[in-house]
């Protein structure tokens, strides 16, 4: 894994360790998606950004997309706290990942940010 990836991990508690290689193995099986560690933390990028993975307080990762405000959310996961942009959904643990919704949203992404950025 990127060096700068390894540092991150190594920073945070056992339980975001575990949240954050799980969500990492998923979105980096998507093809042309890469990781890249901005602001201390891994942002996924397409084109552009399209979402991160912020560690945050009470042993949590907050899985943000850049373009959640505007992506289909049919399972009701992502909230904006006030954000104008940008939606989250917080993770508690491995087992409480709506892995399909996250998903659904993500191939989503990719595809808004084709649009935006051109084909």
């Amino acid at each position: 894994m990127d060096n700068g990836f390894d540092i991150f991990v190594d920073r945070i508690s056992e339980n975001q360790r575990e949240i954050t290689y799980l969500l990492h193995d998923q979105f980096m099986s998507y093809p042309g998606v890469q990781c890249k560690i901005r602001f201390k933390i891994p942002f996924y990028y397409y084109r552009s950004w399209l979402c991160y993975l912020n560690p945050v307080k009470g042993d949590k990762i907050e899985l943000c997309y850049i373009h959640g405000r505007i992506v289909t959310d049919s399972s009701g996961i992502l909230d904006a706290k006030g954000r104008k942009k940008i939606s989250g959904v917080m993770i508690t643990d491995i087992k409480s990942i709506p892995i399909e919704a996250v998903h659904e949203i993500f191939s989503e992404s990719i595809i808004i940010d084709k649009e935006l950025k051109g084909k």
